[in-house]
């Protein structure tokens, strides 16, 4: 294989792991019906989000480093808001773009998701635009409550 084609597939994987999590926020906001054609909708939005976010051509990708956490905090959102507009939602209120957030950023990273992501930082396209995982990256954060 060549190495367009181990990136084309290391993303394509990483957004299968992630589509799931997305229809699970659509469902915490109140989408709650989906069909086969959703899920493989769900899965294309996904990958599309993530290929943006990974910066597909180097020439347009930023040099700060990003973590997986990071990573798969934002391209849930994106998704998320994308198909929630798609769904019939015109204008994401901003409860929902603080409740998208916060579930995104709630959910632990999975060793297959860090296993896709380290063999896909190692890519030589994408070299020096992500970082490696740390422990902090598979903790989930708590959240504060008022008492």
């Amino acid at each position: 294989m060549n190495r367009k084609n181990d990136l084309t597939r290391l993303a394509n994987d990483l957004a299968a792991h992630w589509a799931d999590p997305v229809l699970e926020i659509l469902n915490a906001v109140g989408i709650s019906y989906f069909s086969i054609d959703m899920e493989l909708e769900t899965w294309r939005v996904v990958k599309k989000v993530l290929r943006q976010e990974l910066g597909w051509q180097p020439a347009v990708r930023s040099s700060s480093l990003v973590s997986l956490s990071t990573l798969m905090e934002r391209v849930l959102h994106r998704s998320a808001e994308q198909l929630a507009i798609r769904l019939g939602l015109h204008a994401p209120s901003d409860v929902f773009k603080t409740l998208v957030r916060r579930l995104a950023g709630e959910r632990g990273v999975s060793s297959a998701e860090r296993s896709l992501f380290l063999q896909l930082i190692d890519q030589p396209m994408l070299h020096g635009a992500f970082k490696r995982s740390n422990p902090a990256d598979f903790t989930p954060r708590l959240r504060v409550s008022a008492v």
